[in-house]
């Protein structure tokens, strides 16, 4: 299977996340704008994704590693690297 070779995200990265979205998901119906407010954040996790495909480029990284790498096909991992190299 594809995604049994992917890498794995650190745990203390998976539960800051984990707890993220048991916060946010707590707090939509209470304070949405508050909730909206984090989601604006998603242009800092773009800038940080363009940044990290800038770096697989310039590595030259074969393509079969970054689809191992995110679990997915060499397609579907080229589209992805494209669509931040390109914005």
């Amino acid at each position: 299977m594809i995604r049994d070779a992917a890498v794995q995200l650190p745990p203390a990265l998976t539960g800051f996340l984990t707890e993220l979205v048991r916060q946010l998901g707590g707090l939509a119906a209470e304070e949405p704008l508050v909730v909206l407010k984090v989601a604006a954040l998603r242009y800092v996790i773009a800038q940080v994704g363009q940044n990290a495909a800038g770096e697989v480029a310039a590595r030259e990284v074969p393509i079969e590693e970054v689809a191992v790498a995110l679990g997915t096909s060499e397609a579907a991992a080229r589209d992805y690297l494209m669509n931040y190299l390109s914005p």
